[in-house]
Protein backbone atom coordinates (compact mmCIF):
# COMPACT_ATOMS: atom_id res chain seq x y z
CA UNK A 1 0.00 0.00 0.00
CA UNK A 2 1.33 4.00 -0.96
CA UNK A 3 2.08 5.96 1.78
CA UNK A 4 -0.86 8.40 0.50
CA UNK A 5 -3.53 5.41 0.48
CA UNK A 6 -2.38 4.90 4.01
CA UNK A 7 -2.59 8.69 5.07
CA UNK A 8 -6.19 8.47 3.52
CA UNK A 9 -7.52 5.80 4.84
CA UNK A 10 -5.58 5.15 8.08
CA UNK A 11 -5.06 7.43 10.93
CA UNK A 12 -1.46 6.20 11.78
CA UNK A 13 0.26 3.30 10.87
CA UNK A 14 -0.53 1.67 14.26
CA UNK A 15 -4.63 1.57 12.96
CA UNK A 16 -3.22 -0.54 10.13
CA UNK A 17 -1.29 -3.70 12.94
CA UNK A 18 -4.35 -2.98 15.28
CA UNK A 19 -7.00 -3.90 13.20
CA UNK A 20 -7.61 -7.57 12.75
CA UNK A 21 -6.06 -9.37 10.88
CA UNK A 22 -9.13 -10.67 8.54
CA UNK A 23 -9.36 -6.93 8.04
CA UNK A 24 -5.95 -6.20 7.72
CA UNK A 25 -5.97 -8.40 4.81
CA UNK A 26 -8.73 -7.05 2.70
CA UNK A 27 -7.77 -3.28 3.27
CA UNK A 28 -4.74 -4.40 0.99
CA UNK A 29 -6.81 -4.85 -2.08
CA UNK A 30 -10.08 -3.68 -1.00
CA UNK A 31 -9.17 -0.27 -2.84
CA UNK A 32 -8.44 -1.45 -6.12
CA UNK A 33 -12.13 -3.12 -6.27
CA UNK A 34 -14.83 -0.84 -6.83
CA UNK A 35 -18.93 -1.30 -7.14
CA UNK A 36 -20.44 0.71 -10.59
CA UNK A 37 -17.89 3.44 -9.66
CA UNK A 38 -17.32 3.45 -6.30
CA UNK A 39 -14.07 2.49 -4.37
CA UNK A 40 -14.42 -0.36 -2.17
CA UNK A 41 -11.56 0.28 0.16
CA UNK A 42 -11.86 0.03 4.18
CA UNK A 43 -11.62 3.68 6.14
CA UNK A 44 -11.51 3.22 9.75
CA UNK A 45 -13.89 5.65 11.58
CA UNK A 46 -12.37 7.87 14.58
CA UNK A 47 -14.49 9.08 17.02
CA UNK A 48 -14.85 12.39 15.70
CA UNK A 49 -15.84 11.73 11.92
CA UNK A 50 -18.33 8.93 13.72
CA UNK A 51 -20.18 11.93 15.63
CA UNK A 52 -19.52 10.55 19.38
CA UNK A 53 -21.09 7.24 18.47
CA UNK A 54 -17.94 5.15 18.64
CA UNK A 55 -17.09 6.72 22.05
CA UNK A 56 -20.77 5.89 23.17
CA UNK A 57 -20.71 2.66 22.45
CA UNK A 58 -17.44 2.01 24.18
CA UNK A 59 -18.65 3.50 27.14
CA UNK A 60 -21.12 0.96 27.30
CA UNK A 61 -18.79 -1.98 26.88
CA UNK A 62 -16.80 0.08 29.76
CA UNK A 63 -14.33 0.64 26.78
CA UNK A 64 -12.56 -2.54 27.56
CA UNK A 65 -11.01 -5.42 26.18
CA UNK A 66 -13.17 -8.05 27.78
CA UNK A 67 -11.88 -11.69 28.46
CA UNK A 68 -11.10 -13.74 25.66
CA UNK A 69 -11.82 -10.54 23.30
CA UNK A 70 -8.24 -11.53 21.77
CA UNK A 71 -7.33 -7.34 21.24
CA UNK A 72 -10.45 -6.95 19.91
CA UNK A 73 -12.51 -3.83 20.80
CA UNK A 74 -15.82 -2.25 19.15
CA UNK A 75 -14.41 -0.06 15.96
CA UNK A 76 -16.26 1.29 13.49
CA UNK A 77 -15.36 0.84 9.59
CA UNK A 78 -16.48 1.45 6.36
CA UNK A 79 -16.81 0.77 2.95
CA UNK A 80 -17.25 2.52 -0.26
CA UNK A 81 -18.52 6.30 -0.12
CA UNK A 82 -21.52 8.61 -0.21
CA UNK A 83 -24.65 7.09 -1.34
CA UNK A 84 -23.07 3.44 -1.95
CA UNK A 85 -21.49 3.23 2.15
CA UNK A 86 -21.70 0.81 4.19
CA UNK A 87 -21.05 1.15 8.00
CA UNK A 88 -20.21 -1.65 10.22
CA UNK A 89 -18.56 -2.03 13.47
CA UNK A 90 -15.65 -5.29 15.01
CA UNK A 91 -17.66 -7.28 18.05
CA UNK A 92 -15.78 -7.87 20.65
CA UNK A 93 -16.65 -11.63 22.05
CA UNK A 94 -17.25 -10.00 25.57
CA UNK A 95 -20.21 -8.15 23.22
CA UNK A 96 -22.32 -11.32 22.29
CA UNK A 97 -24.31 -12.44 24.88
CA UNK A 98 -23.60 -15.71 26.82
CA UNK A 99 -25.18 -18.12 25.27
CA UNK A 100 -24.56 -16.56 21.15
CA UNK A 101 -23.50 -19.10 18.97
CA UNK A 102 -20.85 -17.29 17.71
CA UNK A 103 -19.26 -17.35 20.86
CA UNK A 104 -18.36 -20.92 19.75
CA UNK A 105 -16.48 -19.40 16.76
CA UNK A 106 -15.17 -16.38 17.67
CA UNK A 107 -12.24 -16.24 16.09
CA UNK A 108 -10.14 -12.79 17.02
CA UNK A 109 -8.50 -12.61 13.85
CA UNK A 110 -11.68 -12.93 12.10
CA UNK A 111 -13.72 -11.26 14.45
CA UNK A 112 -18.08 -11.18 14.20
CA UNK A 113 -19.15 -8.20 12.57
CA UNK A 114 -22.77 -5.71 13.15
CA UNK A 115 -23.74 -4.22 10.60
CA UNK A 116 -27.32 -2.16 10.51
CA UNK A 117 -29.49 -4.36 12.27
CA UNK A 118 -27.67 -7.94 11.43
CA UNK A 119 -24.66 -9.30 13.09
CA UNK A 120 -22.19 -11.95 11.21
CA UNK A 121 -19.96 -14.53 12.67
CA UNK A 122 -16.89 -13.52 10.89
CA UNK A 123 -16.07 -10.19 8.55
CA UNK A 124 -15.28 -13.13 5.86
CA UNK A 125 -18.52 -14.22 5.99
CA UNK A 126 -20.09 -10.11 5.63
CA UNK A 127 -17.89 -9.25 2.87
CA UNK A 128 -19.37 -12.71 1.53
CA UNK A 129 -22.90 -11.23 1.16
CA UNK A 130 -21.82 -8.10 0.55
CA UNK A 131 -20.78 -9.74 -2.73
CA UNK A 132 -24.04 -12.11 -2.84
CA UNK A 133 -26.54 -9.07 -2.00
CA UNK A 134 -24.80 -5.60 -2.38
CA UNK A 135 -21.85 -5.98 -5.01
CA UNK A 136 -23.72 -7.55 -7.54
CA UNK A 137 -25.37 -6.79 -11.46
CA UNK A 138 -22.59 -5.08 -13.14
CA UNK A 139 -19.84 -5.80 -16.03
CA UNK A 140 -23.05 -7.35 -17.83
CA UNK A 141 -23.82 -10.14 -15.18
CA UNK A 142 -26.87 -9.96 -14.37
CA UNK A 143 -28.74 -12.34 -11.23
CA UNK A 144 -31.91 -13.52 -11.60
CA UNK A 145 -34.33 -15.48 -9.34
CA UNK A 146 -34.79 -18.79 -10.42
CA UNK A 147 -37.95 -20.09 -7.50
CA UNK A 148 -39.13 -19.66 -4.36
CA UNK A 149 -40.14 -21.89 -2.22
CA UNK A 150 -42.48 -21.09 0.77
CA UNK A 151 -41.87 -23.63 4.22
CA UNK A 152 -45.13 -25.92 4.73
CA UNK A 153 -46.12 -27.93 7.97
CA UNK A 154 -43.85 -30.59 8.62
CA UNK A 155 -40.70 -29.95 7.81
CA UNK A 156 -38.62 -31.84 10.32
CA UNK A 157 -35.08 -31.13 7.95
CA UNK A 158 -35.65 -27.69 7.25
CA UNK A 159 -33.94 -26.51 10.49
CA UNK A 160 -30.79 -28.36 9.35
CA UNK A 161 -30.47 -26.00 6.28
CA UNK A 162 -30.67 -23.24 7.89
CA UNK A 163 -28.36 -24.38 10.82
CA UNK A 164 -26.78 -27.41 10.20
CA UNK A 165 -23.10 -28.34 8.09
CA UNK A 166 -23.52 -28.03 4.59
CA UNK A 167 -21.06 -30.90 3.06
CA UNK A 168 -19.20 -29.29 0.30
CA UNK A 169 -20.44 -26.28 0.25
CA UNK A 170 -19.60 -22.31 1.50
CA UNK A 171 -21.96 -21.03 3.32
CA UNK A 172 -22.83 -17.35 4.71
CA UNK A 173 -25.02 -17.37 8.26
CA UNK A 174 -26.17 -14.22 9.59
CA UNK A 175 -28.59 -13.19 12.61
CA UNK A 176 -31.02 -10.37 12.50
CA UNK A 177 -30.74 -9.06 15.83
CA UNK A 178 -34.22 -7.70 16.64
CA UNK A 179 -35.83 -10.74 16.40
CA UNK A 180 -32.67 -13.55 16.58
CA UNK A 181 -33.87 -14.65 13.63
CA UNK A 182 -31.35 -16.55 11.29
CA UNK A 183 -30.62 -16.46 7.53
CA UNK A 184 -28.44 -18.32 5.77
CA UNK A 185 -27.33 -18.52 1.99
CA UNK A 186 -25.44 -21.72 0.22
CA UNK A 187 -23.01 -21.49 -2.31
CA UNK A 188 -23.97 -24.49 -4.70
CA UNK A 189 -21.48 -22.39 -7.65
CA UNK A 190 -18.91 -19.78 -7.99
CA UNK A 191 -16.13 -20.14 -5.64
CA UNK A 192 -14.02 -21.71 -7.82
CA UNK A 193 -11.77 -20.84 -10.28
CA UNK A 194 -13.20 -21.40 -13.95
CA UNK A 195 -16.69 -20.79 -12.53
CA UNK A 196 -18.19 -19.62 -15.24
CA UNK A 197 -21.91 -18.85 -13.29
CA UNK A 198 -22.58 -18.43 -9.36
CA UNK A 199 -25.53 -20.32 -7.81
CA UNK A 200 -27.06 -19.76 -4.52
CA UNK A 201 -29.60 -20.92 -2.02
CA UNK A 202 -30.87 -17.81 0.34
CA UNK A 203 -32.49 -19.99 3.08
CA UNK A 204 -34.82 -18.05 5.76
CA UNK A 205 -36.62 -18.61 8.47
CA UNK A 206 -39.78 -19.76 6.24
CA UNK A 207 -38.46 -19.78 2.38
CA UNK A 208 -36.07 -21.43 0.47
CA UNK A 209 -35.01 -19.24 -2.74
CA UNK A 210 -32.80 -19.91 -5.61
CA UNK A 211 -30.73 -17.11 -7.27
CA UNK A 212 -28.46 -17.82 -9.91
CA UNK A 213 -26.47 -15.94 -13.14
CA UNK A 214 -26.49 -19.07 -15.26
CA UNK A 215 -27.99 -17.23 -18.77
CA UNK A 216 -31.54 -18.74 -19.20
CA UNK A 217 -32.35 -20.86 -21.91
CA UNK A 218 -35.63 -19.84 -23.82
CA UNK A 219 -38.01 -21.89 -25.52
CA UNK A 220 -38.62 -23.73 -22.65
CA UNK A 221 -41.28 -23.99 -19.44
CA UNK A 222 -39.62 -25.92 -16.67
CA UNK A 223 -37.32 -24.62 -14.54
CA UNK A 224 -34.52 -27.65 -14.85
CA UNK A 225 -35.00 -26.85 -18.63
CA UNK A 226 -34.21 -23.23 -18.55
CA UNK A 227 -31.52 -23.51 -15.68
CA UNK A 228 -29.99 -26.65 -15.99
CA UNK A 229 -27.11 -25.89 -14.04
CA UNK A 230 -28.51 -24.28 -11.12
CA UNK A 231 -31.55 -26.58 -11.09
CA UNK A 232 -29.59 -30.08 -10.99
CA UNK A 233 -27.23 -28.04 -7.96
CA UNK A 234 -30.27 -27.11 -6.17
CA UNK A 235 -32.06 -30.25 -6.72
CA UNK A 236 -28.71 -32.51 -5.40
CA UNK A 237 -28.34 -30.64 -2.01
CA UNK A 238 -31.97 -30.59 -1.06
CA UNK A 239 -32.31 -34.06 -2.09
CA UNK A 240 -29.19 -34.85 0.34
CA UNK A 241 -31.21 -32.77 2.95
CA UNK A 242 -34.48 -35.19 2.63
CA UNK A 243 -36.78 -32.55 0.09
CA UNK A 244 -37.74 -33.54 -3.50
CA UNK A 245 -38.22 -30.75 -6.26
CA UNK A 246 -41.76 -30.41 -8.04
CA UNK A 247 -41.87 -28.35 -10.74
CA UNK A 248 -46.13 -27.54 -11.55
CA UNK A 249 -47.38 -25.17 -13.95
CA UNK A 250 -49.31 -21.83 -12.46
CA UNK A 251 -52.97 -22.15 -14.37
CA UNK A 252 -53.99 -18.58 -12.92
CA UNK A 253 -51.33 -17.19 -15.66
CA UNK A 254 -51.19 -15.95 -18.86
CA UNK A 255 -47.80 -16.66 -19.36
CA UNK A 256 -46.78 -20.33 -18.53
CA UNK A 257 -45.23 -20.12 -15.14
CA UNK A 258 -42.93 -22.72 -12.98
CA UNK A 259 -43.32 -23.39 -9.47
CA UNK A 260 -41.26 -25.19 -7.08
CA UNK A 261 -42.92 -26.90 -4.00
CA UNK A 262 -41.03 -28.91 -2.00
CA UNK A 263 -41.88 -32.05 -0.26
CA UNK A 264 -40.23 -34.28 2.52
CA UNK A 265 -38.65 -37.09 0.83
CA UNK A 266 -39.66 -40.42 1.61
CA UNK A 267 -37.92 -42.14 3.44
Amino acid sequence: MSAQWMAAHLATKADFHTMPLALRQYSTFGHLLNYKGTSLALTKVDEADDGGEGKKESERVDGEEGEGDGGVTRQRYTIGSGQREWRFETVPKSGLPARHPYRRTYDPHNPPIGCRDVLFPSFTAFIRRMALLEWYNQGGVGEKEVFEAREGDGFERYRSLLTGPIDDHKTVDCIWEPNDERERFIILKGMKEGDAVVAYLWVDSDRITLYTTEAELEGHTRLSDRFPIAMSLARTLLKEHGFQCIEVTDSNQSDTVCVLVLRPAPS
